[in-house]
């Protein structure tokens, strides 16, 4: 399980950590953003949660839909929420 720290890692530990994962688990569920990236201090972008690079052919995903917990925290509906869980299973 990882909940938005994909999109805080660089594009190469991303790579490293996502790789891992296929590597070890069964399953693999992340809750990170999908619109709107991290931009950090040397302008490189971080990724969205679509595209970590989960191997296709060892992994289906079960489900992607918005964390309705973050479109809720400020007491109303927050369309503009980018947060989104993702569910993979080892095929």
């Amino acid at each position: 399980m990882n909940q938005t720290s994909l999109g805080e890692m660089t594009k190469e530990a991303v790579i490293n950590y996502v790789n891992h994962i296929a590597q070890s688990t069964k399953f693999f569920f992340h809750m990170n953003h999908d619109v709107y990236p991290n931009i950090y201090a040397d302008n490189q972008r971080g990724l969205l949660g679509y595209e970590y690079p989960v191997p296709k052919d060892k992994f289906k995903l079960l489900f992607r839909y918005p964390d309705i917990g973050h479109m809720l925290f400020h007491g109303g509906v927050d369309y503009s929420m980018d947060i989104a869980l993702y569910l993979y299973e080892r095929r």
